[in-house]
């Protein structure tokens, strides 16, 4: 299980994730949406890693992983974060018909 609580990042005065708590089980496609600016992509920057929350924290399996590195959390042995195309850092995607 994958786990977010009250994350949180600000740049200066802009909070661009504000308190965000949500859990993703194993074996389920969970949708982050919202429009442009919203705040997407940086959450994920979070969840992965590759920015450092202001406040909450991130819990895998019942650890908290908020302050590993990205290498740690991902497994790998080098820091893939800032290609796009790592296959390390993302678990396998089955898709049903």
């Amino acid at each position: 299980m994958l786990e977010t609580k009250e994350l949180t990042i600000r740049f200066g005065g802009h909070v661009a994730v504000d308190r965000v708590s949500c859990a993703f089980a194993p074996g389920t496609l969970t949708a982050i949406v919202g429009p442009n600016g919203a705040g997407k992509t940086t959450y994920f920057n979070l969840i992965s890693g590759q920015l450092r929350a202001s406040a909450g924290s991130v819990w895998l399996n019942g650890a908290d992983i908020t302050g590993e590195t990205v290498p740690a959390r991902t497994g790998s042995r080098r820091d893939n974060s800032s290609r796009a195309s790592s296959r390390r850092s993302l678990p396998p995607i089955r898709c049903r018909g």
